[in-house]
């Protein structure tokens, strides 16, 4: 796993990684994000393959300032709409 962006809020830290993943042959670049209060953390991973796509829904988080409990809720919605 690789941090690609870190930011913290408050007592809430945002971060956005990168994995790679063997399918076959063939190595793929997966994005995921996690989200860590003191109190709560969650971490979606394999949210996309496309970068651009994955910090767009982290800056959202980030903007927004979703807690760590309503993290997967979110990025589903996003992913959905």
């Amino acid at each position: 796993m690789k941090t690609l962006m870190h930011e913290k809020m408050g007592d809430v830290s945002y971060s956005l990684f990168s994995e790679e993943n063997k399918y076959g042959d063939r190595t793929i670049t997966t994005y995921g994000i996690s989200v860590k209060s003191s109190e709560y953390s969650e971490e979606v991973r394999d949210i996309t393959t496309v970068g651009e796509k994955a910090e767009e829904i982290y800056e959202t988080l980030i903007r927004n300032a979703v807690m760590p409990v309503h993290t997967t809720c979110v990025i589903t919605d996003l992913i959905l709409c």
